[in-house]
């Protein structure tokens, strides 16, 4: 509960609101040795909470309003993102809470609805356009949880966005040797494999795949060439389904500001949808291009190696025609 001291420039009438909206901290128990990143605490604030997908140009919102608590953890493991979302999910129903909307990237409306929603900016938290998975839930008027989780290389995102309550958290310890496994829940889904796979096997388990060895004039957003092996294997997967459909994602560092990478993200997608369209007569009606500028990091920025990881087009799987 809050003390005195932070309700002090409030309404009585506000205050009197969020007293009645703050429930008794509850444990939800998180992937052992997950690492907290943002808290973030607003004592009295509208929230618009999401109630269905990305559609005609919104994501449906249910306005409320109480104390706002935003957190998120990062989970270095190999469990998949179904993996760590799939046992909050249960907790959060074991605690009274009743799914208003759950949904999974494409399904929620991939990009434009990770950008509708609320969600705290990177690096405190990252979301992958092609493996996130989403919910929200009510418990009583005015007590609502988001929880969003989303899969970058090894790393697991999870952020937690509680609306008039509060669940205590718990991290249990994990050896320093082995990956963290799920805390007193049983997995749900099979472990990601150990040895190197082959990128479209990646891309129909995982729905998404950088695409590896793309080399970009210096100063341009345009290829150096052709002949890459990333792209060749994607047209040969594309040329076999000719239903399927696919959305390339650029991706830039966080050198200059945020309108010109986004530009410069997305020109570099559309290069690459050029050469599978020119090179190998994929039809332009299964490809769409996207940049994401620096906003979906896959690691930090801060040095050379980091920034050269970041930079990068990735492929999505989308419904077939």
């Amino acid at each position: 509960m809050f003390s005195a001291r932070l309700y002090a420039g409030l309404t009585s009438a506000c205050a009197a609101v969020m007293v009645a909206q703050i429930v008794t901290a509850q444990d939800l128990s998180l992937p052992a040795a997950a690492q907290p990143l943002a808290n973030r605490d607003m004592p009295f604030a509208p929230y618009r909470v999401p109630i269905g997908p990305w559609a005609k140009g919104a994501v449906p919102m249910r306005l409320t309003e109480g104390r706002i608590l935003r957190r998120t953890w990062r989970v270095n493991s190999s469990q998949t993102t179904l993996q760590v979302f799939a046992p909050l999910r249960a907790q959060i129903e074991e605690r009274g809470f009743q799914i208003l909307y759950q949904c999974h990237d494409a399904e929620c409306g991939g990009f434009d609805f990770r950008f509708a929603i609320d969600v705290v900016p990177a690096p405190d938290m990252a979301v992958d356009f092609g493996d996130f998975l989403f919910l929200s839930a009510q418990r009583q008027e005015g007590e609502y949880v988001t929880l969003l989780v989303s899969r970058f290389g090894r790393t697991n995102f999870v952020q937690l966005v509680e609306v008039g309550t509060e669940m205590d958290v718990a991290v249990p310890d994990a050896p320093a040797d082995a990956a963290a496994p799920l805390a007193a829940v049983p997995q749900v889904a099979v472990e990601r494999e150990a040895d190197p796979i082959d990128l479209v096997s990646q891309l129909k388990r995982d729905g998404h795949v950088v695409l590896s060895g793309l080399d970009f004039q210096s100063g341009s957003p345009n290829l150096a060439g052709s002949g890459y092996d990333s792209l060749e294997k994607l047209a040969a997967f594309l040329t076999e389904d000719t239903d399927q459909r696919v959305l390339l994602v650029g991706h830039t560092d966080t050198v200059g500001g945020l309108s010109g990478n986004i530009a410069l993200s997305k020109a570099r997608a559309d290069s690459v949808r050029r050469q599978l369209q020119d090179i190998y007569g994929i039809e332009n009606s299964r490809l769409e291009a996207a940049g994401a500028g620096y906003l979906s990091p896959l690691t930090s920025n801060e040095d050379a190696a980091g920034r050269e990881i970041n930079r990068r087009v990735e492929v999505v799987l989308l419904p077939p025609k």
